[in-house]
């Protein structure tokens, strides 16, 4: 039997590879609700419980019981602020049940990510759990390269996977004359969530690959395979990520990679681990433009009057709308879509979903207090970060950014964990991270 203390690591590490799984339990809503299992199944409007949520609950459990709470400085305040009115908002909730599944929903991701400082703050234990999220990423590139080749669903309903094929309503996909082109899901929820998670891999295998050429790793034959099967790792997951089609993300992490290779403490461009690292990635996308080099143009062409953007804008205006209409407790926390679907019954049931911009939708569902508190805490980290370590700072501004134009670090349990893994790692705070 293992010891409590490794029990709490083995599950931490456990929960960080089976992040994107989605196996899970719908329970039943209302006669009638979109909720409930169904050909008119909406998503935003159900009530889950999925077995990371058991893995999670259970770390949570033991890890604070072993080591206490963790200490708060005066800025974390403002995520006390942030949790207040988030619960608050339950009282004015369209859908109360609804609403305290998400509060308590965030209460855990919370919790999650205070709790992984604790392990980023540790070398060892922070170079496993990068491992693992690695290994993870490896396994969903497989995953979503196959979906990629095959363009269909690999069958993996066991973890899962949903449902795909290109010519399917609901389905995302790059229409092309020649026919829709399937973006790959991996076994996540969608193409978007599958392209941060891939991004957060592709960020844990550069630190790995690059920290054995510095002193906080020992040059060892274990770094040495570690590093070498990074090589492989990487452009396998650097064809998955761009595979999802996710321009958006795909943009950002670019940007927010090359701003961290440049302002690393040695030159990246002048080691011999840097020139393989740029040649396996460029070798893997040259591949990936050579079979989907149409799908890749007609990704990077971005029109007003395409429906991704448009709907955003659409969803934007309805959420500024509804906060105008309550500025101070919002529509009640994950109650935005059953707020819609009440304020605006004779919408298609495929319109019905979040706001596609998460600062917007946080303050319209638990007020503008709240919403700021949380924007105020997050700046507060990137003023904390500033000017000296790049490796905490870019993975927290790269998902930032994201935020401006996606929901699912609010709406979705895999975008939740991950947004809470990496604001533990920025809290983190330590100089050693930097390579």
């Amino acid at each position: 039997m293992f010891k409590k203390s490794r029990l709490a690591d083995y599950l931490f590490y456990l929960l960080i590879f089976a992040l994107p799984l989605q196996l899970r339990h719908v329970f039943a809503r209302p006669e009638g609700s979109l909720g409930n299992m169904g050909p008119l199944f909406n998503e935003w409007l159900s009530i889950s419980l999925f077995v990371t949520d058991l893995v999670l609950i259970t770390f949570l459990v033991l890890h604070y019981w072993q080591s206490g709470w963790p200490h708060f400085s005066r800025k974390d305040y403002l995520l006390g602020v942030f949790l207040v009115y988030a619960l608050a908002s339950l009282f004015i909730a369209e859908d109360f049940w609804l609403s305290l599944s998400r509060a308590l929903l965030l209460l855990l991701w919370v919790g999650f990510g205070l709790a992984a400082t604790s392990y980023w703050q540790d070398t060892k234990q922070r170079l496993i759990a990068l491992r693992v999220l690695g290994i993870s990423g490896v396994v969903q590139a497989i995953i979503a390269i196959g979906q990629n080749w095959l363009q269909a669903d690999l069958g993996l309903r066991w973890l899962g996977e949903t449902v795909l094929r290109s010519n399917l309503n609901g389905v995302a996909v790059v229409p092309l004359e020649s026919g829709d082109l399937l973006r790959s899901y991996g076994v996540l929820p969608h193409p978007n969530i599958l392209a941060v998670f891939l991004l957060a891999a592709l960020w844990a295998w550069l630190y790995l690959i690059l920290n054995p050429a510095t002193s906080e790793v020992p040059q060892k034959k274990r770094s040495l395979f570690l590093r070498n099967f990074g090589y492989l790792a990487l452009p396998l997951i650097f064809y998955a990520w761009l595979a999802t089609f996710a321009r958006g993300v795909i943009g950002v992490g670019l940007l927010t990679g090359l701003l961290t290779v440049w302002f690393s403490r040695f030159k990246f461009w002048k080691i011999a681990v840097g020139h393989r690292i740029l040649a396996v990635t460029l070798f893997a996308g040259i591949i990936f433009l050579i079979f989907n080099w149409s799908a890749a143009l007609a990704r990077i062409t971005l029109s007003p009057d395409e429906q991704a953007v448009s709907m955003r804008l659409t969803y934007n205006q309805i959420g500024a709308n509804a906060l105008r209409q309550a500025p101070w407790l919002g529509v009640g926390v994950g109650s935005f879509v059953a707020w819609l679907q009440t304020h605006q019954p004779d919408l298609p049931l495929w319109a019905y979903q979040p706001v596609h911009n998460l600062y917007l939708l946080i303050a319209t569902e638990i007020g503008l207090i709240g919403g700021c508190a949380l924007i105020a805490w997050l700046a507060w980290l990137l003023y904390a970060l500033r000017q000296r370590l790049f490796w905490q700072l870019m993975p927290l501004i790269a998902f930032m950014l994201i935020g401006l134009f996606d929901h699912f670090f609010w709406t979705s349990r895999q975008g939740g964990l991950l947004f809470w893994l990496v604001i533990g790692w920025s809290r983190a705070g330590k100089e050693s991270f930097n390579i």
